[in-house]
């Protein structure tokens, strides 16, 4: 973390994981469409790692958040990143989010396991009252499913009480 006066600060959070993969968790991978057709030594492979960014940086009333990921389970790679930012006025928070992950398998229509996705994501946090906050969303979802185009964008609400 670091401040840069009273107004303005930034925080980084790099991230690594390493670890082994269960035999359940091996066993639900080969159960992947595409997974069984990467090259012999890769699927023994039983390592997962994650590892990447998280930063944050305020001024003022704008805020603006980010990730990026590397990820691997035995032979699956994913890549993804966020960006948000948004801006806070009185009662009102307004949101934008764009997320992106890559999933590095053959694209099966039948299993979402597989799938590449982006999200448009435009969001609007009402404070009524001291601990009682309004969370609305749009989410814009486009997935690439290796076939015809899965119509599912999605509107949220949420009621958040904190006491």
């Amino acid at each position: 973390k670091r401040g840069f006066g009273a107004s303005s600060k930034i925080d980084l959070l790099p991230f690594y994981y390493s670890g082994s993969l269960s035999g359940d968790d091996i066993t639900l991978l080969k159960a992947i469409p595409g997974y069984t057709a990467l090259a012999a030594d890769e699927l023994e492979d039983d390592s997962k790692t994650r590892y990447g960014l998280n930063a944050r940086y305020d001024v003022g009333a704008l805020t603006f958040i980010g990730q990026l990921l590397k990820a691997s389970d035995g032979a699956l790679d994913r890549n993804g990143f966020f960006v948000q930012p948004s801006f806070k006025a009185s009662i009102y928070e307004v949101v934008y989010r764009y997320n992106d992950l890559e999933v590095k398998l053959p694209k099966v229509v039948a299993d979402s396991q597989t799938w590449d996705r982006t999200q448009h994501i435009v969001g609007l946090i009402t404070t009524l009252y001291k601990g009682v906050k309004l969370k609305t969303e749009y989410a814009l979802n486009k997935e690439d499913t290796g076939g015809a185009d899965v119509r599912n964008n999605e509107f949220l609400a949420q009621l958040e009480l904190v006491w």
